[in-house]
């Protein structure tokens, strides 16, 4: 036999069961009302009729959909701000047809070498550094601990502050300290902008790229910097058997460029494109780990879409070489480590054929701390290093 519940004398629940199912069986009595009505000469219809009679549709042209017009659209191969290039460095320098110098010009690295920075600018950097990672009081759920290896592990979700804004925040009062030690003049000329957007379509050999990409700070200026002079070697290196558009999936859409330098900034130019860098959202399209070489072509990618969108703004769209080229800084950080860079546009003719390269300068990557974190309640800063601030203090500085 089926073991059912208990059930008691006065069981309400059984009552209200024995209740539906006794008024359920009840049979409508007649009242009278129809008999009454027809003595009076007045119609009366079964429901059923009137409830299954069936109306003409109408269509309404609101809400049809209107046809999508494809005429301006192009098949194009596009590049994300959420993705980097597979071959990295080498593919962001055929893309932009630039060379590479693994050091700054000489004209900033003896300006970094005689930049003294007082014990009082060291003491604020310090309480910076720590205002940003560790003493903000925004917090949220932190993206989830993956261990190597064991991917089974499922450990608890922390609470803390996201990257990007560790970024956005050390990023300012970096700025702030530069501004205090620079004239006045210059710190009046410069205008720091986020979140700002770039579209750019390169025409390369016979293929359309988009860089779709975002400074997520943008620091302008009324002058633009002066181009560095003299012979720098190097080549644009060759990836064969790959092509330059491995790794940017081919995408058909409106041919619509995005540029920032509009309403009262369209007078200015760009001059230190600040790029955050987090692992969870920047990924490889295998989602493979992003390597070193892959966020050095990101920020060349940023600082040549910066140049470009001015260029085209004073040359206009026809590719040519430019009679003063136009020279735009680069900053990609993840609020630890920090890579320094400056792009100098020569021309806005990516062929191949062209001998007019453009130029990037870059720097090895720098610590700006080693740990910077709560240990047993307290707030810890370990191998602060200062002599990060020079190179940003020579950037802020530099025109």
């Amino acid at each position: 036999m089926r073991l059912t519940s208990k059930l008691c004398a006065q069981h309400i629940g059984f009552m209200f069961k024995k209740h539906w199912h006794v008024q359920g069986k009840r049979v409508a009595r007649s009242t009278g009302a129809i008999e009454e009505l027809k003595a009076h000469g007045i119609e009366v219809k079964d429901p059923e009729e009137v409830i299954g009679l069936k109306r003409p549709f109408v269509e309404f042209e609101l809400f049809k959909q209107k046809p999508i017009d494809t005429s301006s659209y192009v098949d194009c191969h596009d590049f994300g701000n959420d993705n980097v290039l597979v071959e990295g460095l080498s593919q962001a320098q055929i893309i932009t047809n630039s060379i590479v110098v693994d050091e700054l010009p000489e004209k900033i690295s003896s300006s970094i070498e005689k930049t003294e920075i007082s014990s009082a600018t060291k003491q604020n950097i310090h309480r910076a550094i720590l205002a940003s990672c560790v003493f903000d009081a925004y917090q949220e759920k932190l993206p989830k601990i993956k261990v190597p290896g064991k991917p089974m592990y499922n450990l608890p979700r922390i609470y803390g502050i996201p990257v990007n804004r560790k970024c956005e925040l050390l990023i300012s009062k970096l700025l702030f300290e530069c501004e205090k030690l620079a004239a006045s003049n210059i710190s009046q000329q410069n205008k720091l902008v986020n979140d700002a957007y770039f579209e750019v379509f390169l025409q390369k050999n016979d293929n359309l790229i988009r860089l779709n990409v975002k400074a997520d700070s943008l620091l302008l200026s009324k002058t633009t910097i002066e181009p560095f002079s003299g012979t720098f070697e190097g080549n644009v290196p060759d990836i064969f058997p790959m092509n330059f558009t491995i790794g940017l999936p081919k995408i058909q859409i409106p041919k619509n460029e995005l540029n920032p330098f509009t309403g009262i900034i369209s007078n200015y130019f760009p001059h230190i494109v600040f790029s955050h860098f987090s692992p969870e959202e920047v990924t490889n399209l295998y989602k493979t780990p992003v390597k070193t070489n892959q966020l050095q072509g990101r920020t060349l990618l940023k600082a040549f879409a910066a140049a470009y969108t001015k260029a085209t703004m004073m040359y206009g769209n026809k590719t040519k070489d430019l009679e003063k080229p136009l020279v735009v800084q680069s900053i990609h950080t993840d609020g630890k480590q920090f890579h320094f860079g400056i792009f100098q546009l020569n021309t806005t003719n990516l062929s191949d054929s062209n001998e007019t390269k453009n130029i990037w300068f870059q720097t090895p990557l720098f610590n700006l701390y080693d740990v910077c974190e709560y240990q047993k309640g307290q707030p810890i800063l370990d191998g602060f290093n200062p002599e990060l601030f020079k190179i940003l203090n020579v950037f802020y500085n530099n025109s």
